[in-house]
């Protein structure tokens, strides 16, 4: 599977999905979706995007990093994402 300028192979995009982590890029943060009717194969969509505020790089580019959610949220400042604990109440 493609994500912007990286390849991800489909057994590591289902690790990802199944540990409900992240993937982090040089300017962008995106969540894996499971395959579906409309999509038979693991996908990604775009969950942050550091050119709208400046922030520093993610990863190297071309590399990519697998994140929590409390490291996606410590990563960008906010609480961008739901961790487990805020599921649980």
């Amino acid at each position: 599977m493609r994500i912007g300028t990286i390849e991800i192979d489909e057994q590591t995009a289902a690790e990802i999905f199944a540990a409900r982590q992240y993937i982090a890029t040089y300017a962008r943060i995106y969540e894996i979706y499971a395959p579906n009717a409309a999509c038979p194969y693991y996908h990604a969509g775009e969950v942050y995007n550091k050119r709208y505020n400046g922030k520093s790089a993610f990863a190297r580019r071309g590399k990519w990093k697998r994140l929590t959610a409390e490291q996606v949220n410590e990563l960008v400042g906010f609480k961008l994402v739901n961790t487990e604990s805020d599921e649980k109440e």
